[in-house]
């Protein structure tokens, strides 16, 4: 899958962006332009969700109407038929992964909230910390541009590790970045860390356990350390 050197620079420049902040309206609006840029989005949203409430909370957008946000947030979070499928997967997903063309386009929420603002084809990263969840990412584009691909999923997973860590220390570089963990394994580690077993890590991830294991394996490698316990000591060192 080609990469080019711009798109390469494009994604740099945002990892430094996100190694610099903490998590805040002001750095998530610029965190989603910057998203949209590298992923060729039109339009875009980024939330947080309050589990105890039930609902999207902090919202920032991109080219959406103010109306269209405020109809959302009243009304239209409560008959989406797809957000809530999107939160419970721990990487980049495609709406389609979750909803076929067909029932998309004759919902209600397609014709009378997507349609208002040229919503047509989507991808949401959900970012979580542990099973917390910190913010998402739902970016779309308009039918005249056409769908998202596997490429694009892939610059929002080679993201993720770095959008778990904000918010965390970033006076000293992370022990993660220093052990040369790859992006799968800087996921797993925060898992670790959030007490997950293997099992609920190999679910949230969907992978299986066995490639679970051996991530861990090479992480432990990595960080010189053979447990749980010691790994998590020299991660709060």
């Amino acid at each position: 899958m080609y990469v080019s050197q711009q798109e390469l620079r494009n994604m740099m420049s945002l990892v430094q962006y996100i190694s610099s902040q903490g998590i805040s309206q002001s750095s998530r609006k610029t965190i989603l332009q910057k998203v949209m840029h590298c992923v060729g989005a039109d339009h875009g949203a980024s939330c947080h969700w309050d589990q105890a409430r039930g609902t999207d909370t902090d919202t920032v957008y991109e080219n959406m109407s103010d109306k269209n946000i405020e109809d959302y947030q009243q009304y239209f979070q409560y008959c989406d038929p797809i957000t809530k499928q999107l939160r419970r997967y721990h990487r980049a997903v495609s709406v389609n992964e979750v909803i076929s063309r067909d029932r998309l386009i004759k919902s209600e929420f397609y014709n009378d909230f997507l349609q208002a603002d040229g919503l047509c084809y989507g991808i949401n990263l959900h970012v979580y910390d542990g099973l917390h969840h910190k913010f998402d990412l739902r970016l779309w584009r308009s039918k005249r541009k056409g769908d998202f691909d596997k490429k694009q999923l892939m610059q929002l997973d080679l993201l993720l590790p770095h959008f778990q860590l904000m918010g965390e220390q970033t006076t000293k570089s992370s022990p993660m970045i220093e052990w040369q963990l790859t992006p799968k394994e800087q996921t797993v580690v925060n898992y670790l860390k959030s007490g997950l077993n293997d099992k609920s890590i190999a679910r949230a991830m969907h992978l299986s356990v066995t490639t679970i294991r051996s991530h861990i394996r090479s992480v432990y490698s990595k960080a010189d350390v053979h447990s749980r316990t010691e790994l998590i000591a020299q991660l709060n060192h």
